[in-house]
């Protein structure tokens, strides 16, 4: 039988366990930076202003850099990338002034965040980038750390995504991570993040469990 002390424990773990069992699995889309940036703990973005993006490997231009696949993830080193279409065929594009990436502009390619900094369980928290052109909306193949996928097609100029199952990649292309050539995306400001600090509620609510039970020892000390 379980002592009153043992019930509430009990009651306040299983509390907690349900609020935190809620947010599993949940993805969460925003179409604003703000937003994100409400919903996210540390995070690092990546603005492509790096020198070194101005220096392709493939092609050095003035107006524009084409970089390996290998390249192009060392600059910054906090994301991989891999052209799926055109191999080997990251441009830095809108030079000078406002450097942003596209894979030759009308390909597809793949992000991958397994190595970052931020990277926990496998992958990463929260994605986002803004879109300096799009058309033809092509569709954001995500993958999670527990094997699974997710559909979005990609609007507006902004898009961000969060998840409890660890975000391991992103695929812009095709449904279901099809390799295509027939949208042209132009990506600025890519930002990876780790998850917020839990809940002060949460918080909260186990720390008055564990002194309900601490209150019940003593009474139940005859010293």
């Amino acid at each position: 039988m379980k002592t009153p002390a043992r019930a509430l424990l009990a009651a306040t773990l299983a509390a907690a366990s349900l609020a935190a069992a809620d947010q599993a699995d949940a993805a969460t889309l925003y179409a604003n930076r703000s937003l994100f940036g409400a919903a996210i703990g540390m995070s690092v973005t990546d603005d492509y202003s790096n020198p070194e993006y101005l220096r392709g490997d493939i092609i050095d231009g003035p107006d524009y850099d084409y970089h390996s696949d290998a390249r192009m993830s060392a600059i910054f080193g906090e994301t991989t990338y891999r052209t799926t279409f055109f191999p080997d065929n990251n441009a830095i594009t809108n030079q000078p002034g406002n450097p942003a990436y596209c894979a030759a502009c009308n390909g597809s390619f793949a992000l991958s965040f397994g190595t970052t900094s931020l990277a926990e369980g496998g992958g990463v928290y929260g994605v986002a980038f803004d879109m300096i052109y799009l058309i033809f909306s092509p569709t954001a193949t995500v993958s999670f750390a527990s094997g699974a996928t997710m559909d979005f097609r990609l609007s507006g100029s902004f898009w961000g995504i969060t998840s409890d199952d660890p975000i391991t990649g992103v695929h812009i292309g095709g449904p279901g991570g099809q390799v295509r050539n027939d949208f042209l995306v132009v990506m600025d400001n890519l930002t990876i993040a780790a998850a917020p600090v839990p809940e002060p509620a949460t918080i909260a609510l186990l720390g008055f469990g564990l002194a309900g039970l601490a209150a019940a020892a003593r009474r139940r000390d005859p010293a």
